[in-house]
């Protein structure tokens, strides 16, 4: 195994950038926004959460006009999770610092939206599996780390 990974995410949803309003509205495809660090490197995410009760072409619909729209922001979609896990798609030519760091954003929204407190959180972004737990937050910084690469 390489080197165990750490990130941290930033900001989530914060109140001012390009998706105001388009975020946590629970009838809609939600929109989570994450600014992470690692080492020098800063991303931006688009999280795109779809209800229980969405079609999957409205998430692929909202995720294809956010891919437009910022296309400097890393976009990618959850189409599962249970406690504990998450599955997300994104696009396949991300590397694999690009797919932790998908994988530390959805154990974050798992942890704070969907008050998900299991130890770890299983995420496959693609076909990777990564197992990260959440370490200590400050404010609305959360220090995200790579337990172990199932």
């Amino acid at each position: 195994m390489g080197v165990l990974r750490e990130a941290t995410v930033v900001d989530i949803t914060p109140r001012e950038g390009p998706l105001p309003g388009l975020t946590r509205d629970p009838r809609r495809v939600q929109v989570a926004e994450l600014r992470l660090s690692s080492g020098d490197r800063q991303t931006h995410i688009a999280l795109v959460l779809p209800p229980f009760s969405a079609l999957a072409e409205e998430a692929q619909s909202v995720a294809q006009k956010l891919r437009t729209q910022l296309s400097d922001y890393v976009v990618a979609t959850v189409v599962s999770n249970a406690p504990g896990k998450s599955e997300l798609t994104a696009d396949l030519r991300i590397d694999a610092d690009v797919s932790f760091l998908l994988a530390a954003a959805a154990a974050t929204v798992q942890y704070t939206w969907a008050w998900d407190e299991s130890p770890a959180i299983a995420v496959t972004v693609n076909d990777t599996t990564w197992v990260v737990e959440l370490g200590p937050s400050e404010g609305r910084s959360h220090l995200v780390r790579q337990c172990d690469a199932a």
